[in-house]
């Protein structure tokens, strides 16, 4: 059974007061360096409105080049359909999430779950 236009439509418009920040969305590309390589540098792609929310409670830290980063979870909701990708990262201000799993639109249709790691490097 498929959800009616009216349904759909209610959705979105509650979505509305629910999705609240203007993230923005940034893709790794990779670009010849000219010696035959390749270099990787993330561009920007667009601006996602959203919702970050925080999923793990407990801050977990791996060394990462003889560096101690803490990792956060995050459930990143946003507007269905987007093409997030894993690697991908949202950003706001100085802040930062890499998405590590996009989840299937919701039964209407209308969002999207994200899964996020909020990487907090060392200073």
């Amino acid at each position: 059974m498929t959800p009616d236009t009216a349904s759909i439509n209610r959705a979105k418009a509650n979505l509305r007061h629910f999705l609240i920040t203007w993230f923005e969305r940034f893709r790794k590309m990779r670009t010849p360096d000219g010696q035959g390589g390749f270099a990787e540098a993330f561009a920007k792609l667009d601006d996602v409105e959203g919702r970050m929310t925080i999923a793990g409670r407990e801050p977990r830290e791996t060394r990462i080049g003889g560096k101690w980063p803490a990792e956060v979870t995050h459930v990143f909701f946003a507007n269905a359909p987007k093409d997030f990708r894993r690697g991908d990262e949202l950003r706001l201000g100085t802040r930062r999430w890499r998405i590590i799993a996009a989840e299937e639109p919701s039964l209407l249709g209308v969002t999207l779950e994200v899964g996020c790691q909020e990487v907090q490097e060392e200073s």
